[in-house]
């Protein structure tokens, strides 16, 4: 990736287009963590879009499932309940090609998890938000299954 950023550079399209490397690695990470990606007016003004993989039995990505719409339709309120949408879709399209995802989802995931919990204990008045991501779901149910707050998949 960082020969690729040298070659081609990261050219400004609009104010919020990633031009450092610091800031696209940043971002990377950000993609990671919650298994999908915000195209936030990056490309275009005035656009957002909603991206998560579909991966395959090796667990490589070798497609994408996007949600794109202009902002004002598409809010960050409405950004934040459409993106794990859009990951828990992809992640049914993975499970019915026969894909799995990446060993490092699957630790990633029980960490979420974990926080979330953790999250719910400080904030009682806030139902607990349980879902699979590329983890799976029968990883979800069995976590589910031991956490008396959370509802099945």
């Amino acid at each position: 990736m960082e020969a690729l950023v040298q070659r081609t550079g990261l050219p400004e399209f609009t104010r919020t287009t990633h031009t450092t490397p610091q800031a696209l690695f940043a971002d990377l990470e950000r993609i990671r963590q919650r298994s999908w990606a915000l195209d936030d007016e990056e490309r275009y003004a005035g656009m957002r879009c909603v991206a998560a993989a579909i991966w395959d039995a090796r667990g490589r990505a070798v497609a994408g499932l996007s949600v794109s719409g202009p902002t004002v339709r598409f809010p960050h309120l409405v950004i934040a309940e459409v993106g794990p949408q859009v990951r828990r879709a992809a992640a049914e399209i993975t499970r019915r090609l026969g894909g799995e995802p990446r060993l490092a989802d699957v630790a990633r995931y029980r960490v979420v998890m974990n926080k979330a919990h953790r999250d719910v204990a400080s904030a009682p008045t806030r139902p607990p938000l349980c879902e699979a991501s590329l983890a799976g779901r029968s990883i979800a149910r069995r976590f589910e299954m031991r956490s008396p707050q959370c509802k099945p998949v």
